[in-house]
């Protein structure tokens, strides 16, 4: 059974209705990051920071997995499916995932000052004075701005025994999670599910789409074998003599799949993700008949 890497980010999380904070003006919920999401604010001000976790975990507890969560988990029918998150939420669980790594911690849980000591709290609030069995405050089980990732070198093994890298919902902006990538095997393809790519993702197979749909699409062309359909985001400097070619096959010969298939990818190249979409969606109409 291949071992399917799932990477994901506040992305998949946000069609959930949970808000992100990297999207424009550095604000989660109003709220400075700084303040209420690293130990030197946790340091400043704990009654601020307890309360701005006490708000996410009530919200939490109003929303429900996505599509996107509930594939996922679906596709632990056919391959070993480990998910490794920046998430703190419990979107994937609920979705019936089972193997999830937390590498920034849970929402759900929290624990002593030294973080040695977890216990789960479900969506209940945390307030001043209450303490942990060591007789510290008690804080949200969370690695924030300026800590550690401990859960980072088990996150590394497990990518390097990825047969299949998906990320999806991850800007791939912030490290050391980000770094993760450098570490998938050669042969191991990647694939990244985001409406709107970064430049410069080499040897990174793009789906141009919000996670739900991009998941839809993903798993079917998974399961159908057609990995190479996909968008590959590389430089090419012949891909628009190879596109003349490629639309003066398909002219002659309209119903020949390897030429959708192969316009497809030269799009891909191009980053003209949208109309290598249509071509993509030609080739399945085509398996399909």
């Amino acid at each position: 059974m291949k071992h399917l890497v799932v990477f994901t980010g506040a992305g998949i999380s946000a069609e959930s209705g949970i808000k992100t904070f990297r999207d424009s003006d550095g604000l989660w919920e109003n709220h400075d990051v700084n303040q209420v999401a690293s130990i030197d604010g946790w340091h400043r001000n704990k009654a601020l920071v307890l309360d701005f976790y006490n708000q996410r975990r009530r919200q939490l507890k109003e929303v429900e997995p996505n599509e996107a969560h509930k594939i996922l988990a679906e596709m632990q029918k056919d391959f070993k499916v480990t998910i490794i998150t920046q998430n703190v939420d419990d979107l994937h669980e609920r979705g019936g995932s089972s193997k999830i790594i937390h590498l920034h911690g849970e929402l759900t849980k929290a624990c002593n000052e030294d973080k040695d000591d977890v216990v789960d709290i479900g969506y209940n609030d945390i307030q001043i004075g209450d303490k942990a069995a060591d007789g510290s405050q008690l804080r949200p089980f969370i690695v924030w701005f300026g800590e550690a990732v401990p859960l980072m070198e088990q996150a590394v093994e497990i990518v390097r025994t990825a047969d299949v890298l998906l990320v999806i919902g991850s800007s791939l902006q912030v490290y050391p999670a980000a770094g993760l990538l450098h570490h998938v095997p050669e042969d191991t393809p990647v694939f990244l599910i985001d409406p709107n790519p970064a430049k410069g993702l080499h040897k990174t197979a793009i789906i141009p789409l919000k996670a739900t749909n991009g998941m839809v699409r993903f798993r079917f062309l998974l399961m159908e074998g057609l990995e190479l359909t996909l968008f590959n985001n590389t430089d090419n400097p012949e891909t628009d003599e190879e596109l003349l070619k490629c639309n003066q096959a398909i002219e002659s010969e309209p119903q020949n799949l390897i030429h959708w298939i192969k316009k497809s990818e030269i799009l891909g190249k191009l980053g003209r993700y949208q109309e290598a979409m249509i071509c993509q969606d030609k080739a399945i109409k085509l398996i399909s008949e």
